[in-house]
């Protein structure tokens, strides 16, 4: 009987342990996305905020966060940019001729 019970214990904390490690490995998936690359025309740039408002080619609005490595003084509405970002985050940018 004491055999039993101490199998079925360890069964259910191993049954237990593996559903919290799905779904923690799930919850991690589905934060990750792939960087996207976005052409469009500045419409601000807010150094205060670090927050970047551009029209992509399709002129659909778009709002991202600079990261603090990005250097937005140099940007100006009008500017025609290639953006790399990640999760609304932006991680390069490069002004275009």
């Amino acid at each position: 009987m004491i055999k039993t019970l101490k199998s079925t214990k360890t069964v259910s904390i191993l049954i237990i342990s593996l559903l919290v490690f799905s779904f923690a490995g799930t919850a991690l998936s589905t934060e990750i996305k792939d960087t996207v690359v976005i052409k469009g025309t500045i419409i601000s740039a807010s150094i205060d905020t670090r927050e970047v408002v551009l029209n992509d080619t399709l002129d659909t609005k778009i709002t991202l966060t600079a990261g603090k490595d990005i250097i937005l003084k140099d940007l100006h509405k009008g500017d025609q940019v290639v953006v790399e970002c990640n999760n609304e985050m932006i991680e390069s940018i490069t002004k275009q001729p």
